[in-house]
């Protein structure tokens, strides 16, 4: 069940939000109603108060202004999780499914070589493979930067990466001996590793 927070300088919140700045607010008017009714005996202990509202007045500014730009931060971050999850609507991940179920899964383990062979004489489906590969390599780069919010893409996408990387390991270890680079998709294999051990790869905390 989703529940509704409060909105940023919410002080209480009934059928009708009462904000932190609109308590402030009033709370000046009655000093200032206050200042001129009471006796003078009194005037300098309302100057006290009056003083004491208008600094926590310059708090909760910067409190707001503060808080806001860290929603802002936030919600930029979800707009950039959300444009990754569209990714996934790109041919090359639906050619990439499609031959993992058909040659790869369910079906006796294929060696290094011949699931590279199988991929490399094919042009479209090596360039699909690059180019998810290529994808999932920016998620995880993205993710160790702190660029995109991990929770929501770990929900959406913790079994398709997973996946990806058990049915195309034999060709990603067979490239990697072909073109001499032990570095090759090491930041999808770090996010793979993470994800699997139920751990963030962001921060190292678990889920």
């Amino acid at each position: 069940m989703i529940t509704r927070s409060k909105k940023i300088g919410d002080l209480l919140s009934f059928n009708v939000r009462i904000s932190l700045a609109f308590a402030l607010f009033i709370l000046v008017i009655l000093f200032i109603i206050i200042y001129f009714l009471c006796a003078s005996a009194y005037r300098e202990d309302l100057k006290f108060f009056a003083i004491l509202i208008g600094t926590s007045t310059a708090i909760y500014s910067a409190y707001f202004v503060g808080a806001s730009l860290r929603m802002q931060v936030y919600h930029e971050k979800q707009k950039s999780s959300f444009e990754i999850l569209g990714l996934l609507n790109r041919p090359e991940f639906v050619e990439v499914r499609n031959f993992l179920e058909r040659e790869v899964d369910c079906h006796e383990r294929l060696s290094d070589t011949d699931l590279f062979n199988k991929i490399s004489t094919n042009k479209e489906l090596a360039n699909a493979v690059t180019i998810v590969m290529g994808i999932l390599e920016d998620m995880s780069i993205a993710i160790q930067y702190d660029y995109v919010d991990e929770d929501i893409l770990h929900c959406s996408l913790s079994s398709i990466v997973i996946r990806n990387f058990s049915g195309l390991r034999g060709w990603l270890e067979q490239n990697r001996r072909t073109i001499d680079d032990e570095e090759l998709g090491i930041e999808w294999q770090k996010l793979v590793d993470s994800w699997k051990s139920g751990k963030r790869l962001s921060d190292g905390t678990k889920f």
